[in-house]
């Protein structure tokens, strides 16, 4: 469904008639620009086969599922038990998922104001999502995704994470949640969200072995750490095969020395137009300067450009083989990069993210509306 500018409500949730649709599998929304919420709290709890949400362009949205009339949220918790497939882009004014008060007063059963706009994460403890496999997040105003009640069986599927323009996003995500995303994230992308400046968040203890594969970073003008190297006994993420950081202008290095040697298995690594890059993988003031030959075996691509303050992969006294570097590679940092791959510019589209849950045909009713 998409351009009904002047829609108000899909389903009115002060109807006394209770409409549900159980065999509802895909629903896309677009360009409606007066919707308020998606679907009222009871018809939310017959989505049962729902398997892919999409709403794009929906400037006034508020809620995905509003509290309940008269200032009352339900108490229950609702469970998107089938929903693989979650997009939420360019809904600027989108405060959470399911409005949620305070865990005090909804035990209380207080009253809560109708104009109540306190911060919310974007996903609390009042929704599960227990086989989410893809969560594209873009253009929303939250400072976080996930509050620290989230339910444990809740986003413990996530295979495919993408950000872009949050601009008031704190944190990807709390120590907690971490250790849950470990287990099952292969793909992280985070783009054009300014507040970041770290992507891993760790409370010291050992992390497990994690899965993600890909870690695409760009246009984050406040990154100063990938992860932070000081307090953790070991890498967060050991099966890491393509890292690209682009446009992240205070990130002086990628990681630190003693982590280089368990990143062999990288086969792809993109640093440019990162001004303050020195070294790709430097020294923390706690680890020592042991002096080694490092191996980076599975390396196959490897392009540096447009980097001023480069002086060198590893700091003095260590050195790098490549032995597995192809043709393509590009060591080139004190030049700009104009290859197609590097090179998107301003114009990337939420066609991306779209096409990757094979929504062609929305994509180009959308793009045909904004033609008009």
């Amino acid at each position: 469904m998409g351009g009904a500018g002047r829609l108000r409500h899909l389903v009115m949730s002060d109807s006394q008639t209770v409409l549900g649709f159980p065999n509802l599998e895909e629903v896309f929304v677009f360009n409606c620009s007066e919707l308020r919420y998606l679907f009222p709290n009871y018809t939310a709890t017959t989505l049962e086969k729902l398997d892919t949400l999409c709403i794009l362009k929906c400037e006034q949205m508020k809620e995905v599922v509003p509290k309940e009339e008269g200032g009352r949220s339900k108490a229950e918790v609702m469970s998107f038990h089938s929903l693989a497939n979650l997009v939420i882009w360019r809904c600027p004014n989108i405060r959470a998922f399911i409005w949620s008060p305070t865990s005090a007063k909804r035990q209380l059963g207080e009253m809560i104001e109708e104009n109540d706009e306190s911060p919310q994460p974007l996903f609390n403890d009042m929704v599960t999502f227990p086989n989410l496999e893809k969560l594209y997040i873009g253009g929303v105003q939250c400072k976080e995704l996930w509050n620290n009640q989230i339910s444990d069986d809740s986003f413990c599927n996530l295979e495919s994470l993408i950000l872009k323009d949050c601009d008031n996003l704190q944190h990807i995500a709390p120590s907690h949640m971490w250790k849950r995303l470990q287990d099952c994230l292969e793909t992280l992308e985070v783009k054009s969200c300014r507040s970041i400046e770290i992507i891993y968040e760790s409370d010291g203890t050992v992390a497990k072995g994690g899965n993600l594969r890909t870690l695409d970073l760009r246009d984050l003008d406040n990154l100063r750490h990938v992860w932070q190297h000081d307090n953790l006994p070991n890498i967060p993420f050991p099966n890491l095969r393509y890292i690209k950081a682009v446009r992240c202008s205070r990130l002086d290095m990628l990681f630190a020395t003693f982590t280089a040697k368990f990143l062999g298995q990288i086969e792809k690594l993109v640093v440019g137009s990162c001004e303050d890059m020195a070294l790709i993988a430097g020294h923390e003031e706690c680890e020592e300067v042991t002096g080694k030959t490092i191996t980076f075996s599975g390396l196959t691509t490897l392009r540096l450009y447009n980097l001023p303050k480069f002086r060198s992969f590893l700091p003095e006294k260590y050195f790098t083989e490549f032995p597995s570097l192809d043709d393509s590679s590009r060591i080139e940092p004190d030049q700009g990069n104009r290859s197609a791959e590097e090179s998107e510019g301003e114009t990337e589209q939420v066609e991306h993210a779209i096409e990757k849950l094979d929504c062609e045909s929305e994509v180009e009713s959308e793009g045909q509306s904004e033609g008009e």
